[in-house]
């Protein structure tokens, strides 16, 4: 899936930026995986607060079980 999609190359600024211009944009069939990419991008970058907060946008969203699952176990893990 597009969630397994390694993100390393997110973790540049632009990179960043750009997923929270996708976020900006509102409902777009690509929003999940912005936040989702970005909370992952955050995470590289040690932003802990910033990636909770992208993955608790991400479970507001009422996104599939197995997404919020894997949003959940994200969160505990910090």
């Amino acid at each position: 899936t597009a969630y397994d999609y390694p993100t390393a190359a997110l973790v540049d600024a632009a990179g960043i930026e750009g997923l929270r211009g996708t976020i900006a944009l509102g409902d777009s069939p690509y929003l999940e995986e912005a936040h989702f990419n970005l909370a992952k991008a955050l995470l590289r970058r040690k932003d802990f607060g910033a990636a909770e907060a992208q993955l608790n946008a991400l479970i507001q969203l009422g996104t599939r079980d197995e997404q919020l699952s894997r949003a959940s176990n994200i969160l505990r893990m910090n």
